[in-house]
This record gives C-alpha cells, sequence and structure tokens, in this order.
C-alpha cells in the first residue's frame, strides 16, 4: 500500500481539561504508558484503556467529550531501519511521541476543518484518508517504534489521524 491509515490503538480518556493550556498538563498515561492502568478522569470517572480496531477514519475518541484530554497508544513494527512520511491531523490540539521522543505539536492555526459544519462535512477528505495538517518525516528503527499521541478538545469535534507514506514518491 502506498498509503496506511493508523487504526488500532489504545485509547483512555476523557481526562478533565479546562483550557487549551491543558495540552501541556502531564497526566498519568503521559508518564508511563501502562496498558493495565486505571486512572480517574473527567467527573472522577474510572478509566482503563481501551483497545480500538477500526476501518472508520479519522479516530475519533470513544466517550467524547469537551475541555477534554485523550491518550493513544501503537506500535510500528518495522522489518528494518527506514524513513516514512507521517500524514498527521487534530482537533484540536495534538502531541505525538516516537519511541518516548518528542515528534510533533499540532499548531494552533486555523485547520481546514474549522469550517460550517465541521470535520463531518469534508466526505472528500475523509474517505482520501486526508484530514493532515502536517507531514514530517520519521525514522522508524528496526522492530517495535511506540507511537503515544495526546489529544485535547475544546469544543465540538474530536478526532486523530495518523497516516504512513513510503518515502520515495516524489515528495
Amino acid at each position: 500500500a502506498n498509503r496506511v491509515h493508523v487504526n488500532r490503538w489504545y485509547v483512555i480518556g476523557p481526562f478533565d481539561a479546562t483550557s487549551p493550556s491543558s495540552i501541556d498538563k502531564i497526566y498519568p498515561p503521559e508518564q508511563w504508558v501502562d496498558l493495565d492502568g486505571v486512572y480517574l478522569g473527567k467527573g472522577q470517572r474510572v478509566l482503563r484503556w481501551q483497545y480500538i480496531s477500526s476501518t472508520a477514519y479519522p479516530l475519533i475518541p470513544p466517550d467524547a467529550a469537551e475541555q477534554a484530554v485523550y491518550y493513544g497508544y501503537t506500535e510500528i513494527v518495522a522489518d528494518r531501519a527506514r524513513e516514512v512520511w507521517l500524514g498527521l491531523g487534530a482537533d484540536d490540539d495534538a502531541k505525538l511521541w516516537i519511541n518516548d521522543v518528542p515528534f510533533w505539536t499540532s499548531g494552533n492555526q486555523r485547520k481546514a476543518w474549522y469550517t460550517n459544519g465541521g470535520v463531518q462535512a469534508l466526505t472528500q477528505d475523509i474517505q482520501a484518508r486526508n484530514l493532515i495538517e502536517e507531514k514530517r518525516l520519521a525514522h522508524l528503527r528496526p522492530g517495535r517504534n511506540t507511537v503515544l499521541f495526546k489529544l485535547y478538545n475544546n469544543p465540538l469535534d474530536v478526532f486523530f489521524s495518523l497516516v504512513i507514506e513510503p518515502v520515495g514518491d516524489g515528495r
């Protein structure tokens, strides 16, 4: 495949997040990914990691809430060391780590899906798996590569998108 939408994640949330600056607050899953961990979330609700495997695009966390933070964890296995393009998108703000190293922080700019009708109005972009605000070159090491994302949702839509493309297609 020339593009792969990462659609298998462990997701946890919502954690209470009173403002966009919550993207910089460190919640327990950011300190240590413990897929058996149990935490208190928004409204003192007990949170556990949930495994999601879906062909739907983009990834919309279960239990979507406003003024909330979510985390997602997955692994990408590479047969050898390689570089790939990562297409990243989020509503509203997000951070991504690869192998525990900060890799990307979404901008606070006006994004293509901040339109009347929200992200659901972008039917063609969803079908093309193209809800991407930035592409970045990533180095994958041989074997298992860990990926952690953090997603802050203010009002309305909430989603995260990660698309992998091979290097060498002319970009």
